[in-house]
């Protein structure tokens, strides 16, 4: 147990606390349509000496989206802390205060970038994900970490919590430009990661920090702060790069806790945004178990309560400690997105960007805002695991075994993590009907791996329009490597509640007529892009027999497409 945690705060409860998000305080009887501030002295302003004041204006007040506005408890209950975090003090943290001296001696170097890390509702900045994000970034980068703790100002009522926020924003604030002041910190070598309210409290910083280099967003908290002013909550103007990670965008009345309002610079939605996979009731015990280096009650109570909230942390964690890349591709929308139609980064790669520690590698921050990129993500740790370190030989899971995401389909994935776009390009010959409806499935063979078998189309019979395109989005475990050859397979079928989508004896033919089949692998478009962005040869196009425009595939039948075209 790390030294600067007491046994009452190991073994502080989720469970207590969780429902207080939406619990009322008692009745009131001010106007409902009045803005519900303090009745002591009906306070509207409140200062915190060298900190600054807040102002509780009707402007904090939304009938709807913030009915109740109170202002900071005071600094001493708030009690807000910071544990100092180097390589040479990774087991033994040191607490540390604006004050240059005691700062230098804890071992903090003004020339390193400094990250702070602020929880949210109801933690603390001993929780055991805390100090392993601390841990794992001065192990793996040279930082100064700073833990922000503010365990005691995030316990009361969620109303309350909501206003301790912006004081231990002030906090933030003050302390980075101290920091600037004293000790020559160039605050664009600062980077504030929150969760929840943390990532509210990180804006608030930001707000009183001119040019902070970077905020990230743990999954950023809704309620009392979605479609609210930006200066209320978290928005693209508190730092230079905001991007942030959206897991859990249900609505609270749905008990969802995190915004599915975009509101950085780079906003990432993994799977949607919504139900992450593996955050079924029935994954806890496994997730238990693959938490590593956690605390298991912890982990429990998180996973129980808010799973799908909490994911964002440990995406964020394996961006830390797993050389892989989360390639976020910008896209109106997921559905968009399942159907490969977003597979593009652009010749700049300004439409594509990397989710978790290294987002601010994205270099076209300046001239865009509220960005929406769709990642997908593997239902157990590790979650993104195409790993540089691994070669494909250490995978041993049958290809048999995957569960894949398509045009027609939002299934979770089990182990996918690369990802290929597939465009079917039919032909309209003479002979070919002008649709048929069937199933479908491709095999891709690489020069690494097969992918054998894959059905593009689990659910239903999807009809077909000869002469027009059809892009499905494939994801395997497996890196496929240079591919060489594809098969497809094909089954007419109609549905019987259809009688018009029949294909009657010698009235029309069932054949699927192909023109090319055209691969890419998605995952290589971010390195393609920057190395040789005019260059076309990371599009795999596959055609039939030589000589033939178009290639007949009777139904039952498969045909092969190797012939580079």
């Amino acid at each position: 147990m790390n030294k600067l945690v007491s046994p009452a705060t190991e073994s502080l409860l989720l469970t207590g606390n969780i429902t207080r998000i939406v619990t009322p305080l008692p009745p009131t009887t001010e106007s409902p349509l009045k803005p519900l501030v303090d009745t002591e002295l009906q306070l509207t302003r409140k200062c915190f000496d060298e900190l600054g004041c807040v102002e509780n204006s009707e402007e904090w007040f939304h009938i709807l989206h913030r009915p109740i506005s109170l202002l900071p408890f005071d600094r001493e209950v708030v009690n807000t802390r910071f544990i100092l975090y180097t390589k040479n003090t990774t087991d033994e943290p040191k607490m540390v205060t604006a004050n240059k001296t005691a700062l230098l001696e804890a071992n903090f170097n003004p020339k390193l970038p400094t990250k702070f890390i602020v929880h949210g509702f109801i933690d603390t900045g001993f929780s055991s994900w805390v100090i392993k994000m601390a841990q794992s970034l001065v192990k793996e980068r040279d930082y100064n970490v700073l833990a922000v703790d503010w365990g005691a100002g995030s316990l009361p009522l969620y109303t309350q919590a909501t206003a301790n926020a912006r004081l231990v924003g002030l906090e933030v604030g003050y302390l980075i430009n101290y920091l600037k002041k004293h000790l020559d910190v160039d605050p664009a070598d600062v980077h504030v990661i929150g969760h929840s309210l943390g990532a509210h409290i990180a804006g608030y910083a930001g707000e009183r920090v001119e040019g902070l280099g970077r905020i990230t967003g743990l999954d950023p908290a809704e309620p009392y702060f979605q479609n609210m002013p930006e200066f209320v909550r978290l928005d693209p103007g508190d730092a230079k790069l905001v991007d942030t990670i959206h897991t859990d965008s249900r609505s609270i009345l749905l008990l969802g806790y995190g915004m599915s309002q975009p509101c950085g610079h780079l906003d990432f939605y993994p799977n949607d945004g919504f139900q992450q996979p593996g955050c079924e009731i029935t994954d806890v015990p496994l997730n238990l178990i693959q938490a590593k280096g956690l605390n298991p009650l912890e982990v429990a109570q998180r996973e129980v309560i808010a799973c799908n909230h909490n994911r964002a942390i440990y995406y964020f964690l394996e961006s830390i400690t797993n050389k892989c890349q989360y390639i976020g591709h910008a896209c109106d929308n997921y559905r968009s997105y399942l159907k490969g139609e977003c597979y593009a980064c652009g010749h700049d790669g300004s439409m594509c960007a990397i989710m978790g520690l290294d987002a601010d590698k994205y270099h076209n921050v300046v001239n865009r805002t509220l960005v929406k990129f769709y990642v997908s993500t593997s239902k157990n740790p590790p979650y993104c695991c195409k790993s540089k370190r691994q070669k494909s030989g250490d995978y041993k899971i049958s290809t048999k075994s995957f569960v894949i995401n398509d045009i027609k389909t939002h299934n979770s994935l089990l182990l996918a993590v690369y990802h290929y776009r597939v465009k079917l390009q039919l032909a309209f010959p003479l002979i070919a009907a002008e649709w048929v409806t069937g199933k479908l499935k491709i095999t891709i063979e690489g020069d690494q791996n097969t992918l054998s078998q894959v059905d593009l189309t689990p659910e239903d019979n999807m009809r077909l329009d000869h002469g027009k395109n059809f892009t499905f989005l494939v994801q395997s475990h497996m890196k496929l490597g240079e591919i060489k050859k594809v098969s497809l397979d094909w089954t007419y079928s109609y549905n019987y509640y259809d009688l018009m989508s029949a294909c009657w004896a010698y009235l029309c033919n069932s054949k699927l007529f192909m023109k090319r089949i055209e691969i890419v692998d998605m995952d290589e478009l971010v390195n393609h892009v920057k190395t040789n962005p005019r260059s076309e040869s990371i599009f795999h196009r596959f055609c039939g027999e030589e000589g033939t425009t178009y290639t007949g595939i009777n139904s039952g039948s498969s045909s092969e497409f190797d012939r580079i075209c």
